[in-house]
């Protein structure tokens, strides 16, 4: 094939990335790393638009750390909680140290492994962050960016390959090394390979948006300004039935909903309205976000639904990212999923042995942690004792995430084998987690009169003393409940 940019001349057929999505950008990136020169197809820088996915887990934030570097931490915030409130409790997993500064966080991942594990959590305002990866992913050489939409793609079922890739605008690409479909719930590579989808969850309706935040008006002992805080609605105290996010950034709050179908009429209700009820359901609860808070963006909505390929990968192609999988977001999935593709695209493009195994093997577990946070979501829990559960099976879903992808950063075989035991171990029932030290950082309280927190987490800026506060407290609770297994 004839190439109309010399410096991919030494490449018959370049790996193709469709989609200038964010798991694109990654995935081109890690390649422009690894040397390997490709195409991106895709569009222009992205708008500033509020986005979903702005809540990074323990493997994402490890990878934003070792794989993007510090350079963009100007766009984050530390993450030190996930909190969850349901009618009269509040609960969360105490996560990291508040108090702990962000410019220290590049130092510490490096310092230890156990640093690595409970100080790398943040939060990124992907509004300021998409731009800079966008500017930084085109701008390397190995990248050859081009501005047009997918006509066709031409996939044989008997060699499982896609053979081509023809262009709106006439350019056509044959025999690609290595295709790479970031394109997300389109999963253009899926549908032109007819690949089943299962489906997960009905379709519901997301609404969010960024909130500008006069920061002086909130006191810096504000427990909720360092964590990730979901809300469950219910339609009678509420006027909404579903699920919420109030996640703090810098200068802006985001905050959304997720609609089940049991609402009435939810494709009906202005976006406006629902926003409106939201912030009300906050207030309620002692977050007086509609009082510090303007609108800042626009408020969006669109429809949405969980689902799972039938498989991520095939001869030459990769389905990358949510484009195989998506789940449940209170997971923070959502740029694990990109990042993990994009540290594995070098590999499949190299024809590694087994690595479309160890993609789809890393990323299945999450099926079931999808189905674990839908349980509470459909209203599974709803006491202080299912609550302690809900976390602790929550937390033992992490150390065999962190075992699989520490490999990729070459950590010691020693350090991965013990992080593999230790999952097992926490994994033969969830109060052994609760008795090692799941009582420590998990939190339940009883919200006091009138919808104010009272005296709700006082310790939360004292670790040492929140965390000891928190065991006994917590096993004094459990053994009081009785509960069985």
């Amino acid at each position: 094939m004839d190439l109309p940019y010399p410096h991919l001349v030494s490449i018959e057929s370049p790996p193709v990335i469709i989609s200038s999505s964010i798991t694109g950008l990654f995935i081109s990136i890690s390649l422009s790393k690894a040397e390997i020169p490709h195409v991106l197809i895709g569009g222009n820088a992205p708008g500033g638009q509020a986005r979903l996915g702005e809540s990074v887990n323990q493997t994402a934030s490890i990878d934003f750390w070792k794989f993007l570097g510090p350079k963009y931490s100007q766009f984050c915030t530390t993450k030190s909680h996930i909190s969850l409130m349901i009618s009269d409790l509040f609960s969360m997993i105490y996560l990291g140290n508040p108090k702990r500064k962000l410019e220290n966080i590049p130092r510490l991942v490096n310092s230890s492994f156990f640093n690595l594990a409970t100080t790398s959590l943040i939060h990124v305002d992907r509004v300021l962050f998409d731009e800079q990866v966008y500017q930084d992913a085109i701008g390397s050489k190995f990248c050859h960016l081009i501005q047009s939409k997918i006509e066709l793609i031409n996939y044989s079922e008997s060699t499982d390959r896609v053979n081509s890739i023809l262009l709106e605008n006439g350019e056509m690409f044959s025999n690609p090394r290595m295709v790479f479909d970031a394109t997300g719930v389109v999963s253009l590579v899926a549908k032109s390979a007819n690949l089943k989808k299962k489906v997960l969850s009905e379709v519901e309706k997301v609404v969010w948006t960024h909130l500008n935040v006069n920061s002086n008006e909130i006191p810096e002992d504000t427990w909720w300004k360092y964590g990730t805080n979901l809300l469950r609605l219910e339609q009678a105290t509420d006027g909404l039935q579903g699920i919420s996010w109030l996640i703090p950034l810098k200068e802006r709050l985001s905050v959304g909903v997720s609609l089940a179908n049991t609402n009435e009429n939810p494709d009906e209700m202005p976006k406006e309205q629902v926003m409106d009820l939201l912030l009300r359901a906050y207030d309620k609860r002692g977050i007086q976000i509609s009082k510090l808070y303007r609108h800042e963006l626009e408020i969006r909505a669109t429809p949405h639904q969980y689902y799972l390929l039938e498989r991520a990968c095939g001869a030459n192609w990769m389905l990358a990212g949510n484009t195989f999988i998506s789940i449940w977001y209170p997971s923070s999935s959502g740029l694990a999923t990109s990042m993990y593709a994009a540290l594995m695209a070098p590999g499949f493009v190299k024809k590694e042995e087994e690595i479309g195994k160890n993609y789809e093997d890393a990323l299945l577990p999450l099926v079931d942690f999808h189905w674990h946070i839908d349980q509470m979501i459909k209203g599974g829990v709803g006491s202080p004792a299912a609550l302690y559960k809900f976390w602790s099976i929550w937390v033992s879903f992490l150390p065999g995430k962190l075992s699989k992808h520490l490999y990729w950063y070459q950590y010691k075989q020693l350090h991965i084998k013990l992080l593999k035991l230790f999952s097992k171990l926490i994994n033969i029932h969830y109060f052994v987690q609760l008795s090692l030290f799941g009582f420590a950082i998990t939190a339940v309280s009883k919200r006091g009169a009138h919808g104010t927190p009272q005296k709700i987490w006082p310790l939360y800026f004292h670790s040492k003393k929140f965390l000891l506060n928190n065991y006994i407290k917590g096993f004094a609770q459990f053994l009081k409940s009785k509960i069985t297994p």
